[in-house]
């Protein structure tokens, strides 16, 4: 039912939500709330805009995630990622499993890290 859904989607995006936490040069811009979370993270980067980020995880990880303003300019300029072009936002859903959350988790660890190089 819609209730095993609802929380099969928030337990991913909570634990999606720790793995990118502990990411240096990442910033995650989703409630750690678990109760209010949704299956949607949004992500930026310190070094590359959300375009960049999307691109090296689908050209290298083939990872596919939404990137941009989403609509949404003036929440970016006051969340301070305007100027990275937004975020990217990373959805979780009825099929998703742990080991695609953990792949996304460390794709994003690596690009952060090669960044660090």
């Amino acid at each position: 039912g819609i209730d095993a859904v609802q929380q099969h989607e928030r337990e991913l995006a909570g634990v999606l939500f720790d793995r990118l936490s502990g990411i240096t040069g990442l910033t995650v811009h989703s409630s750690p709330d678990r109760d209010r979370c949704t299956g949607v993270i949004s992500v930026s980067s310190d070094l590359y805009t959300s375009d960049e980020v999307a691109a090296l995880l689908n050209q290298h990880f083939h990872i596919d995630t939404r990137s941009g303003l989403h609509c949404a300019p003036g929440i970016h300029r006051r969340m301070g990622t305007l100027d990275r072009q937004g975020t990217v936002r990373i959805s979780v859903g009825l099929h998703s499993t742990r080991e695609e959350i953990d792949a996304v988790a460390d794709a994003l660890e690596q690009i952060s890290q090669a960044v660090q190089a």
